[in-house]
């Protein structure tokens, strides 16, 4: 939204800015569905990739990163004119396949994608049946989660409803720590190595912690 970096107005880079803080940050960016709209390639931001691939002592966790379709409409248009925001359920498809190739065990969703749940729901832990039936199955990361073939994502850490969220779409858990550092939540996934596999009845999540 803030456009050029320095004097040359709205004739500079329409993406100054984002370059400059990008450029500043310590920690890697990840965002798989920016593209450019002529070339259809993953635009060239600076400190950014599709995914990351972490090491948790002998677990690798992959990592992919999403930004909402609706971005083109909910930030200003003459910045992102000439970008297309690709389809988020075939983006996580083909992140996700090439991330298990590269051996990771879990693959986590981290998207600038939301959800709405009631607000009573934001400081209780209910069950996950109960968190199932709640929340609205027409947002945008609801209908990502269950588009996606069993076993493509073993969680979501996720934004821009600015909702605390701790809940479960088809068995995926889903946190999101509502908005501008104010909460932290915690997911807990439990691997099997007999198994090679997630243990779904131990997966839990708390939250949120100020």
């Amino acid at each position: 939204d803030f456009g050029p970096e320095g004097p040359e107005g709205i004739s500079g880079d329409p993406r100054g800015n984002l370059k400059a803080r990008l450029k500043q940050a310590e920690y890697p960016y990840v965002a798989a569905n920016i593209l450019d709209k002529e070339t259809r390639k993953r635009l060239p931001l600076p400190n950014t990739t599709p995914h990351l691939l972490l090491n948790a002592g002998s677990l690798k966790i992959g990592v992919i990163g999403l930004t909402t379709e609706t971005t083109s409409v909910t930030t200003r248009t003459e910045y992102v004119k000439d970008l297309d925001f690709s389809k988020l359920s075939q983006t996580t498809i083909e992140q996700a396949k090439v991330l298990r190739e590269k051996g990771a065990n879990i693959v986590l969703l981290l998207a600038h994608v939301g959800l709405m749940c009631p607000s009573d729901y934001q400081y209780k832990i209910h069950s996950q049946k109960e968190q199932e039936r709640s929340c609205n199955p027409k947002e945008e990361l609801v209908q990502v989660i269950k588009s996606l073939p069993k076993g493509t994502l073993d969680g979501v850490i996720s934004g821009h409803s600015h909702q605390i969220i701790h809940h479960w779409v088809d068995d995926i858990p889903v946190i999101q720590a509502g908005a501008s550092g104010l909460y932290y939540n915690l997911l807990y996934l439990t691997y099997n190595w007999d198994q090679k596999r997630l243990v779904p009845s131990l997966n839990r999540i708390e939250g949120p912690v100020a």
